[in-house]
């Protein structure tokens, strides 16, 4: 009950025969049509087509390698751009390939000595046969009566050429029997940003 058409422009360049190669097959949602300035078709995910959040959703005291009490933020409105995260035992799986820029922020609390409390983002090229620590970042929480709260931001821009094969996880790691790190099911206090930039 209907009709498509592709219509040639009026006229060309020297009145020359343009073609284009159209890909072999659909894309994805949300993928649009580009080329390679010859005439090749094909499907590519946008820059910023990805972009989510998880956080720690309890206290714990000690180390934790990866983290794992973890969940997609579901409060205050928020909503994922694109297809998300997945992860299994605190370890994530990319929903494309891109060059993903990957946050991990660390909140935590000492009841009464200083800590040295360190937060590890590690990669796996190898579908964590090995891991490599990508980045990490430091606080030092000095402790008081009433306790002394202190947090830690690290990133790491991760090319991800192979969904199945590169993954990240995160660590708590130098905490004390009497530092706490934060984690909450209402609120970002312990999280974890992934957000596509762009291309592989």
């Amino acid at each position: 009950s209907g009709s498509v058409s592709i219509d040639a422009p009026a006229s060309t360049t020297g009145g020359a025969d343009v073609v284009f190669k159209l890909p072999v097959a659909d894309g994805t949602a949300n993928q649009v049509l580009t080329t390679n300035a010859s005439g090749q078709l094909q499907w590519k995910t946008l820059p910023f087509s990805e972009f989510d959040v998880w956080r720690k959703t309890a206290d714990t005291t000690g180390n934790a390698d990866p983290i794992t009490d973890i969940e997609r933020v579901d409060t205050g409105g928020f909503e994922k751009i694109g297809t998300g995260m997945s992860q299994s035992s605190g370890i994530f799986t990319f929903p494309s390939t891109g060059k993903w820029w990957v946050t991990f922020h660390m909140a935590v609390n000492n009841a009464s000595s200083a800590d040295n409390c360190t937060a590890q983002l590690w990669t796996t090229v190898d579908n964590g046969s090995n891991w490599v620590e990508a980045a990490t970042n430091e606080c030092n929480p000095e402790g008081s009566a009433q306790g002394q709260h202190d947090s830690t931001d690290t990133s790491f821009l991760f090319d991800v050429t192979d969904t199945a094969q590169r993954k990240v996880k995160f660590s708590a790691a130098s905490i004390l029997s009497d530092t706490t790190v934060r984690g909450n099911t209402g609120t970002n206090q312990t999280y974890f940003e992934f957000m596509r930039i762009g291309d592989t």
